[in-house]
């Protein structure tokens, strides 16, 4: 197969281990797809013979030891994708020499010593979870393209440097179930405005929603049986999506002919419970109108006589655009949404929205002229209130390129959005506008 430049072979039922022959594939493949099976055994040394692969992900499999060939022979990688498995030994030293990594997922498995010293050299990474392992050390990566860093539930300690704050653009910083001591640093104080003012505007917003308890006054606690038959046995082809502690699926209740999404927790999966009572805990008392509303909880057990967690959701309709597929696209897609569902206020799903119109169109046909206009005016009124008079015209202009964003994120051909690096340094103009106008704080 000297041609064959893609391999996907996700979400089935094979096992056994990967063999070395992997390694004789073609040189020209770039993506390797072999997640959400029952994979064992180690990694083949010989896939670090794939020269010209971009995209690995072997998520969600039962491999186990550690990753035995040199990153750094792979140096078109991109996304790397190895979560959920049983992989030991230390992280390579290596990951740094990948200048075009931008995503690197190792959570869930069993790493151990310190996280290699040097990534702060990967200078296209934005994506790095390396959460539900067993590392140590004082060593913290300061990696000043991140967007997203997960290092849960390690063993980690010392304190935050003070570099963090160089990190200027990240948007998710969990470092919780670790052993780190000492001071916040101040520097991690420096945040993007708009993102203040629309947590200010969170806290302020009184919108009622039904809580946990509510719900359940109109939800029965449904039974294994019930959503057994609502996704056709938790059938691969519901699969929605795939998590660090469980899967979502899509099924249709018989009783009353609804649509829901269904998150089944893997209970064999280290921190799964906590992450399920600390979800049930936030459920209680979050009131957001563009969050999905809980409307059950599956505690039981199946027909093995296992235990059974799920949480039962509002199903939505599909935020990727064009082809379902999870992909980096489609999480561009679906963050372009959320953007625009940020400043508008308004759901994509409101039933202003028929026919040919839908959210991007809807801010698209509306700027640059109504953009004041079409933003959520409760957020208007923070931003006036925090700008001041003077100021309004840089928010105004902010305001435009953050809905730019939005618009060239939620673009529905999936080769035609944004690329987060692209995205990335559409923020850092907005911040960099934003400070020489003096809003700093």
């Amino acid at each position: 197969m000297t041609s064959l430049f893609l391999l996907s072979m996700n979400t089935n039922r094979l096992g056994g281990p990967v063999p070395e022959c992997i390694g004789n594939l073609s040189l020209a493949i770039t993506t390797l797809a072999l997640g959400l099976n029952p994979i064992t055994g180690e990694i083949p040394r010989a896939m670090g013979n794939l020269v010209n692969l971009e995209i690995l992900h072997v998520t969600n499999n039962i491999l186990s030891g550690a990753i035995p060939f040199d990153v750094e022979n792979l140096p078109n990688l991109t996304y790397v994708d190895l979560s959920t498995n049983n992989l030991s030994g230390v992280i390579s030293s290596s990951f740094h020499k990948n200048k075009r990594l931008i995503a690197l997922y190792l959570d869930g498995n069993h790493f151990h010593g310190h996280i290699p010293s040097h990534l702060d050299e990967c200078q296209s990474l934005t994506m790095l979870d390396l959460s539900n392992n067993n590392l140590s050390g004082s060593a913290f990566p300061v990696v000043k393209t991140l967007l997203y860093l997960n290092l849960f539930d390690n063993h980690l300690n010392g304190s935050l440097p003070v570099e963090v704050g160089k990190i200027e653009h990240i948007n998710s910083l969990d470092i919780s179930s670790n052993m780190f001591s000492g001071e916040i640093p101040s520097t991690l104080g420096v945040v993007l405005v708009l993102v203040f003012v629309y947590a200010c505007w969170l806290k302020k917003k009184k919108v009622q929603q039904p809580t946990l308890s509510s719900i359940a006054d109109t939800w029965q606690n449904l039974s294994y049986s019930t959503l057994f038959k609502a996704t056709d046995g938790f059938s691969s082809t519901n699969l929605i999506g795939v998590g660090s502690f469980g899967s979502v699926y899509r099924g249709l209740l018989q009783e009353n002919e609804t649509y829901v999404a269904v998150k089944v927790l893997n209970l064999t999966r280290h921190g799964a419970l906590k992450s399920f009572k600390t979800e049930c805990e936030a459920l209680k008392h979050i009131k957001h109108r563009n969050l999905l509303k809980v409307l059950t909880v599956c505690s039981g057990t199946d027909y093995n006589r296992n235990d059974f967690k799920a949480l039962v959701y509002e199903f939505m309709i599909n935020e990727y655009g064009i082809g379902s597929a999870v992909s980096i696209r489609g999480d561009v897609y679906s963050y372009g949404i959320l953007l625009q569902e940020m400043f508008t206020g308004i759901r994509h799903t409101a039933e202003i929205f028929k026919e040919n119109l839908n959210l991007h169109i809807f801010i698209e046909e509306a700027l640059p002229e109504r953009v004041l206009e079409i933003t959520d005016p409760i957020l208007i009124r923070e931003m006036e209130s925090y700008a001041g008079e003077s100021r309004s015209s840089t928010v105004q202009d902010c305001l435009l390129m953050v809905y730019g964003i939005g618009i060239a994120c939620s673009v529905g051909v999936p080769g035609e959005r944004m690329s987060i690096t692209d995205v990335a340094a559409q923020l850092c103009s907005i911040t960099d506008i934003l400070y020489a106008a003096g809003l700093r704080e």
